[in-house]
């Protein structure tokens, strides 16, 4: 299974790379949002990073490790967003599935087909045996699987591939909010709305990157996203004696001028903010006794 994965993602990773660069032209953000290159992702490389799954019998964490972070890896640089972004957010705003679901789901959906099989059947008997002697296969995993989704044994109960994708989408959801809430960086994010995390499917690429970053708190020179870099977190562009984070600058006296005309109760008018803030940090540069 470890070689098998680590050789699927060497020759996918040049795919992955293709598909970030196709997002850069104009017409891939034609609809108004920022999915295209997600969807092409989904539907040119996670079929062949995952093909035949359903038989990876005892694949380790580390091994699905491997697999969410090629995945984490593609939405990082699609996003443009740093190593240190918290992966949190990351999970939880794209909406892509975790890849251990991905899997869970494919071996309870094959198990499944199985289950219909005539009892001549070669797999379908092989299962049967399996149960018989104790023995941890497909069947074992698939009952813990649906033990921890809320799912009957698929092996005995009649189950339909709708209840187990909607179980799949629900608990990876919930596991994933759960994830958010646990960061001390970003859990004020895992919301309730909807709304608040499916800008992916009605902002541009551009406006999405910057807007992320606004989630993760991430913006790069801001001194409270970037503590390491600085030894007074004070305010550059105020003498207020406030830590200088995100949500101060958003209301801060020295960033009036950024704030033109702007709605910041709105995410258009914090994008633009944003992307005026982030070229007068960078001229600003580190900056620590300036404006303290």
């Amino acid at each position: 299974i470890d070689d098998t994965i680590k050789e699927r993602m060497r020759k996918l990773t040049s795919k992955a790379n293709d598909i970030i660069m196709l997002a850069e032209a104009p017409m891939m953000g034609a609809d108004g949002t920022s999915l295209a290159a997600i969807k092409l992702f989904e539907a040119q490389v996670v079929p062949a990073l995952l093909f035949n799954s359903e038989s990876w019998i005892g694949i380790t964490e580390a091994q699905m490790n491997d697999l969410q972070g090629f995945q984490d890896k593609f939405l990082r640089k699609l996003m443009h967003l740093p190593i240190s972004t918290p992966k949190a957010i990351l999970h939880w705003d794209s909406g892509m599935e975790m890849m251990k679901w991905r899997i869970a789901k494919q071996k309870l959906l094959f198990l499944r087909k199985l289950m219909y099989k005539e009892d001549s059947n070669i797999c379908k008997r092989a299962i049967v045996n399996e149960t018989l002697l104790g023995a941890e296969g497909l069947g074992h995993e698939c009952k813990v699987l649906t033990a921890t989704i809320g799912l009957p044994d698929v092996r005995h109960n009649q189950v339909s591939k709708g209840d187990i994708k909607k179980a799949i989408i629900e608990h990876s959801r919930a596991t994933t909010k759960e994830e958010v809430e646990a960061s001390r960086k970003v859990g004020d994010r895992a919301t309730a709305d909807p709304e608040h995390r499916a800008y992916l499917s009605y902002m541009t690429l551009p406006n999405s990157r910057i807007w992320m970053r606004v989630r993760a708190r991430s913006i790069k020179g801001v001194k409270v996203n970037n503590k390491r870099s600085f030894s007074n977190l004070s305010c550059r562009f105020c003498d207020d004696d406030t830590e200088e984070s995100q949500e101060h600058l958003e209301e801060c006296r020295g960033c009036d001028f950024e704030r033109r005309k702007l709605n910041m109760t709105s995410w258009k008018g914090k994008v633009i903010f944003w992307r005026r803030m982030t070229t007068k940090i960078s001229a600003r540069g580190k900056g620590d006794d300036d404006g303290c």
